[in-house]
């Protein structure tokens, strides 16, 4: 019967070693795990926060450009980008958010198994220790008997013992694996982010560029107008000067005739006052450069409206001018603020640049 006994307490001792050393093992990979979940959400919660900057960094380039002039303060293939990159960027920080909360959540999950297979582990390590001590006895020892035998309390079976300690270490095993998946499935995010946001940081910069191309041309073109305004306004005025010489050489003609006319007939007496040759040379002086002076000051007064015309086309164009070059300064500046970014910095860099 004796025999037995030792027997029964042995195999139940070797039982508990066994699971003793599985339960170990498994808190030993619960716990590497639980250090592997925690890299994995400090790196997201980095990650997190560097697309946050970069969003930052959209929504600044954004209002920037709204420092434009008005002319210019258009919803143009630029601001369309920008705000693209910003709902992307919205997007990727919502998935890793979704992918950090899993990683908390695990985390906790690993915390529980932790705590149960460490409870699990002392009580292996104590029932053992009983047991042990139990086979060393061999009756002689004075030991009190507090309880008759079969009166202690056995809530468990022999199979849900065993049961309960395997399932723990079973949970173990999946949330591993669990961990294993999440941390691959961070890798893989992280490198998808970054190549999507890389190629859509690419674009903008490209359409940014592309509008500062077309702005520079813009400009150069009112430029050469505003020249070749200012050329015809030089000979409009060149040509305004002449008429009013013109207009001036016949004025002292004019009042000659106008003179002599009146000198000749102010006093003359009746009798002599005859249409003769000499009032018809006047008359006729008279109405010659009376003609002339009427087209001179028809071309006068179009040469002064065409003066005025090309006057306001050319503070339209000055005007158009400049703000070209404040919406081209502008546009600089926002490629600059992005020109040496890259996905994995924290902080973008403005580096002074020539576009």
């Amino acid at each position: 019967e004796q025999n037995h006994v030792e027997s029964a307490l042995q195999q139940k001792m070797n039982k508990s070693a066994g699971l003793r050393t599985a339960i170990h093992q498994s808190l030993e990979l619960v716990l590497s795990k639980m250090g592997q979940v925690a890299s994995d959400k400090a790196r997201m919660d980095s990650l997190i926060n560097m697309k946050r900057q970069a969003h930052e960094l959209s929504v600044q380039r954004y209002g920037f450009r709204g420092s434009r002039p008005q002319r210019e303060h258009t919803s143009d293939t630029v601001q369309n980008m920008l705000c693209k990159q910003q709902a992307q960027l919205q997007q990727s920080i919502k998935a890793v958010c979704s992918c950090n909360a899993e990683a908390e959540n695990l985390f906790k999950k690993l915390m529980n198994l932790k705590s149960a297979l460490e409870h699990d582990l002392q009580d292996k390590s104590t029932a053992l220790n009983l047991d042990a001590h139990a086979l060393s006895l061999d009756g002689r020892q004075g030991v009190s008997l507090n309880m008759p035998v079969g009166g202690a309390p056995t809530p468990f079976r022999e199979q849900t013992w065993g049961r309960r300690t395997s399932s723990s270490i079973e949970q173990a095993k999946q949330a591993c694996l669990d961990a294993d998946r999440l941390s691959r499935r961070v890798v893989k995010m992280e490198k998808d982010l970054e190549s999507a946001e890389n190629e859509m940081m690419r674009e903008v910069q490209k359409t940014l560029k592309q509008k500062l191309g077309e702005t520079m041309n813009a400009a150069t073109t009112l430029d050469k107008k505003l020249k070749d305004g200012y050329k015809e306004i030089e000979t409009a005025a060149k040509q305004k000067d002449k008429i009013v010489m013109a207009l001036d050489k016949k004025q002292q003609p004019m009042e000659l005739v106008q003179q002599r006319y009146s000198t000749r007939n102010s006093s003359r007496p009746g009798r002599e006052a005859v249409h003769d040759e000499v009032e018809v040379a006047l008359t006729t002086e008279f109405s010659e450069l009376n003609s002339m002076v009427r087209e001179l000051s028809k071309k006068h007064k179009k040469i002064s409206t065409q003066i005025k015309h090309l006057n306001s086309s050319a503070y339209n164009l000055e005007n158009n001018l400049r703000d070209k070059r404040v919406a081209y300064d502008v546009d600089a500046q926002c490629y600059r603020m992005a020109a040496g970014w890259r996905p994995n910095q924290s902080h973008p860099v403005h580096p002074n640049m020539t576009l």
